[in-house]
C-alpha cells in the first residue's frame, strides 16, 4: 500500500503542476499537432481523395505509436533536469524509489500524450476528413494496448538507467526516440517491410503489440500467426519491463555508491 501510496501522491503533485502551468500542456498539444501534421501531409500526396480516410487511419496509428514512444524516452530527459534542479535527491531521501518516480512520471507523460493525440486527431478529422477505423478484433486491440503501455514502462526505466548512469539524455533519446520506430515496426506493417528488416523487428519487443493494435483497429494482417502474435503482444512486453526494472535497480544501487554524475545546479 505504501508503494501505492507514494505513486499517488506523485502523481498528485505532478498535477498541480500541470494545473498551475496550463500553457504547457496546450503547446504540447500544439507541438504533437505539428509533428502529426507532419505524418500526415506527405502521405496525402500519395492518395486518390476517396483514399485519404484510409491514408489517415494509417498515419494516425503510426503517430500515435511514435508519439508513445517519444513520451517514454522524454523521462530519462525529466530524471536528467530534475538532477540538475536537486529535486530528485529529496525525492529519493523521502523514501520514493526509482520504481515509483517513473510509474508517477509515465502516468504523467501519458495525460499529455492522450492530449496531444486527441486534439491532433481532431484538427485532422476537420482539415481531411474522419479516418477510416474499424475495429476488427477487440481483444487483439486491448491485449496490444496494454502491451504498449508495459513496453512505455520498460522504456522509460531503461532510458532513465542510462541517463542516470552515462549523466546525459540528449543523445540517448535522440537516438531512441527515431531508430527504434523505424527499424522495430512500429510505424509501418511489417508484412510490408524488406524480409531483414521484418526478420529484425520480429526479434525486438516493439513489434508485436504494435501489430496487435493495427490489426484489432484497422484489419491490417499480421506478420506471422494472430495466435501467436496475441501470446507475443504481452509476453515480450513482459520481458522488456523485467530487463527496465533490473536496470533501474542497478543504476540506483550505482548513484548510491559513486553519487549522480550529472552536476545538480546548485
Amino acid at each position: 500500500m505504501k508503494f501505492l501510496f507514494r505513486i499517488v501522491a506523485t502523481i498528485k503533485a505532478n498535477m498541480r503542476v500541470v494545473l498551475r502551468l496550463k500553457l504547457r500542456l496546450f503547446s504540447s498539444a500544439l507541438t504533437a499537432s505539428i509533428w502529426g501534421a507532419l505524418f500526415i501531409l506527405p502521405l496525402t500526396l500519395f492518395f486518390r481523395g476517396e483514399d485519404i480516410a484510409i491514408a489517415l487511419a494509417y498515419a494516425l496509428i503510426a503517430f500515435s505509436m511514435f508519439f508513445l514512444l517519444s513520451t517514454a524516452s522524454w523521462i530519462g530527459f525529466n530524471i536528467r533536469r530534475n538532477i540538475m534542479n536537486g529535486i530528485i535527491e529529496n525525492q529519493l531521501v523521502s523514501g520514493l524509489s526509482l520504481v515509483e518516480f517513473i510509474t508517477a512520471e509515465l502516468v504523467t507523460g501519458l495525460l499529455y500524450t492522450i492530449v496531444g493525440i486527441v486534439t491532433f486527431t481532431i484538427l485532422a478529422s476537420i482539415a481531411l476528413g474522419i479516418p477510416a477505423l474499424n475495429i476488427v478484433s477487440v481483444t487483439a486491440l486491448v491485449i496490444g494496448i496494454s502491451g504498449l503501455f508495459l513496453l512505455m514502462w520498460g522504456h522509460a526505466a531503461l532510458i532513465g538507467a542510462a541517463t542516470l548512469i552515462a549523466g546525459t539524455s540528449s543523445i540517448i533519446i535522440e537516438l531512441t526516440s527515431w531508430i527504434i520506430p523505424l527499424v522495430s515496426g512500429m510505424i509501418a506493417p511489417l508484412y510490408k517491410l524488406p524480409e531483414p528488416m521484418k526478420i529484425f523487428a520480429l526479434m525486438t519487443p516493439f513489434s508485436h503489440p504494435c501489430e496487435l493494435v493495427r490489426y484489432g483497429i484497422l484489419g491490417i494482417e499480421t506478420a506471422i500467426s494472430l495466435q501467436l502474435e496475441l501470446v507475443l503482444g504481452i509476453t515480450a512486453p513482459l520481458i522488456y519491463v523485467m530487463v527496465g526494472y533490473v536496470a533501474i535497480k542497478y543504476a540506483f544501487n550505482k548513484i548510491r555508491r559513486e553519487g549522480f554524475r550529472t552536476p545538480t545546479a546548485r
